[in-house]
């Protein structure tokens, strides 16, 4: 029945006899006669709000959550100002599991009254059940007592230290964040209800302000756009939908499912950047919720940072249903417009659950060093072409046939093993490395280590710097190959692969520094030496990368330092040489003897085989 078409207008005594007979027959224990009198009371609805809220509480007593819910609702229509009856339908609501809407009641009531002891520690009950304890921490005193310690407990904590951040780290912080020239804003949870707000300061982030943030006394959020409509970096957000999350706040093991989904998820995106070339580094923003931060090496229009995001989300892997998959950018829509964006930054505190925002590692924990984690991040080129040759855009349409192939291999549930399986495989982009990759032993293994996550020696980076470090786009490849061990460093890596001369290593030189490596492979390969060129892993690409030996042709009149000086250079290719024949004399001897052959014929020459008593020779012959 509709009460508003059965309204019938009561005297107030009549209505107030009624409720305090229907009170009595409740104190007494006669609820039949209590429910008799609540039920004519629903086709006569009072018109004063006290006498809604009594019934409203008569219909609580017996049962009728929904009709109580009703009237507490009428007289709250009734009188906005009505503390107590807002109080009672939002002590009502939380019981009925109606959170949000209990929490909407409860911030009414501090808005009109801040003081409201009882509203603010239900508030704080709500928001710790929910799991944002520094909501309920704004709340006021704790909702409810920490429970003491029994006999003979004690608490023994683990001796802590603060985190070391040089200048270097705020410099580098301040350089990936850069965004608007003049503000920023702080994250804080607003006291008495616990509502999580921006405050906007007029002034530039400084190196104090990075430090403070780090430290957690605040917590950071920056504008990317700049006065020229700019920026610099991007993101991805991965959560619930609102809807899932809301009807499963109280449900743990759904809520863990849904966490569990959301990583799963966000792995498998880093593992599709990678594919295409592009870095992305996940990140844990508090509990709230997972990002997927995109860095590039200048200011570029933000619409071109949003189209190439849409890209990627576009063409990257589809999302389960329950999640949210959102950009991050500069703007927001507000409805009929947009507006600048605060976006949070990393390393802090977020203020609503008191969890440190971490960036995750390729198994989807929390980075052991954070710090040391930001000189790792590499910044991309122009938003339009990101990897070089291979735009986000032309990758991305490149690996929409894989997404299939990839989630079949990984799995939603097992997408803590995506990023460390593209780890071991050895994918280099530039097809000029893969050839020195397939053709060379040393710097396959060397390769293959980088790959796993292993710090490499300094004898081991020379050689990758002077060997995969002079092809076509090597200072990329360096950083592709190095980018996963663990004392990986963008800006020093970049600074070394400036100053690289087109010189490469030489085979004996790798055979010097890595005897370990070089005992243990196998070398097959043959080179053109003519010109005075010396093997090396780079030969495999093409000759003309190495020089041709200046020493090979030289005047008479040459001083007598110079003449040692080339002489030596000379021995040095010829102890080379011989020791690359020597082998390959090995490997001829096998194969002559396995097939049963006595020469064999090589394009225009013949390589014959002669015995001379236990040794035996090779002839070279025009055929």
């Amino acid at each position: 029945m509709n009460d508003h078409d059965s309204f019938v207008p009561t005297s107030r005594k009549t209505e107030s006899a009624s409720l305090e007979l229907a009170r009595s027959h409740l104190d007494s224990g006669e609820e039949e006669k209590a429910r008799e009198l609540a039920m004519r009371a629903c086709s006569k609805r009072p018109g004063d709000p006290e006498n809604l809220c009594g019934w409203a509480g008569i219909f609580e007593e017996l049962g009728m959550a929904a009709r109580a819910l009703e009237w507490y609702k009428a007289a709250v229509r009734s009188v906005p100002e009505d503390c107590g009856a807002m109080l009672k339908l939002a002590v009502l609501l939380g019981e009925t599991g109606h959170d949000e809407e209990s929490i909407h009641y409860l911030k009414k009531i501090l808005g009109k009254s801040p003081d409201h002891v009882e509203a603010r520690r239900l508030l704080g009950e709500h928001y710790r059940s929910l799991g944002f304890a520094g909501q309920a921490e704004a709340t006021g005193p704790a909702s409810i007592a920490a429970a003491p310690h029994g006999p003979g407990e004690r608490e023994i904590a683990a001796r802590r230290f603060p985190v070391a951040v040089s200048s270097r780290d705020t410099e580098t912080f301040l350089r990936l964040f850069s965004g608007k020239e003049l503000g920023y804003a702080v994250q804080r949870a607003q006291v008495p209800d616990g509502s999580i707000i921006f405050d906007f300061h007029g002034e530039s982030l400084s190196s104090d302000l990075v430090l403070s943030h780090l430290r957690g006394d605040i917590t950071l959020a920056a504008y990317p756009l700049r006065t020229d409509n700019t920026a610099r970096y991007g993101a991805v957000s991965i959560r619930a939908r609102g809807s899932v999350a809301r009807a499963n706040r109280k449900n743990p093991s759904v809520a863990a499912l849904l966490a569990e989904r959301a990583r799963a998820h966000l792995l498998l995106m880093v593992n599709y950047a990678a594919r295409a070339g592009i870095p992305a580094y996940p990140e844990d923003c508090g509990g709230v919720c997972l990002r997927l931060w995109f860095f590039f090496d200048g200011f570029y229009h933000f619409l071109k940072i949003r189209k190439f995001v849409m890209e990627l989300l576009e063409h990257g892997p589809v999302p389960d249903g329950r999640l949210a998959v959102e950009p991050v950018l500069a703007t927001k829509p507000t409805g009929l417009g947009w507006e600048e964006n605060a976006v949070l930054l990393p390393l802090g505190i977020h203020r609503a659950t008191l969890r440190r925002c971490f960036f995750l590692d390729p198994e989807g924990g929390h980075e052991a060093e954070q710090i040391k984690y930001l000189r790792r991040i590499r910044a991309l080129g122009p938003p339009e072409n990101p990897g070089g040759a291979r735009g986000p855009g032309t990758a991305c349409r490149r690996l929409s046939g894989e997404k299939e192939r990839m989630a079949e291999e990984a799995g939603f549930g097992h997408g803590d093993r995506v990023w460390a399986k593209s780890r071991c495989e050895p994918t280099i982009g530039s097809p000029q490395a893969m050839k020195i990759f397939k053709g060379c032993g040393v710097i396959a293994e060397l390769v293959e280590r980088a790959l796993r996550g292993r710090n490499l020696r300094h004898e081991e980076k020379l050689a990758l710097f002077h060997s995969l470090g002079m092809v076509e786009d090597g200072p990329g490849v360096i950083h592709d190959t190095l980018a996963n061990c663990p004392d990986y460093d963008c800006e020093k890596v970049a600074r070394q692969t400036a100053r690289l001369r087109p010189n490469p290593i030489s085979c004996l030189k790798l055979r010097k520094l890595l005897p370990e490596i070089a005992s243990s492979v196998e070398c097959g390969c043959v080179f053109d030496m003519r010109g005075g060129k010396y093997p090396s892993p780079v030969m495999h690409v093409s000759p003309h990368l190495v020089p041709t030996s200046l020493e090979m042709t030289f005047s008479s009149v040459l001083p007598l330092k110079r003449v040692a000086e080339r002489y030596l250079s000379l021995k040095r290719h010829q102890e080379e040489t011989a020791t690359a024949l020597a082998r390959l004399e090995g490997l001829l001897e096998r194969g002559f003897r396995v097939k049963g052959l006595a020469s064999l014929k090589v394009g225009r020459v013949r390589l014959a085989r002669v015995e001379a008593g236990e040794k035996s020779s090779w002839e070279v012959s025009p055929s």
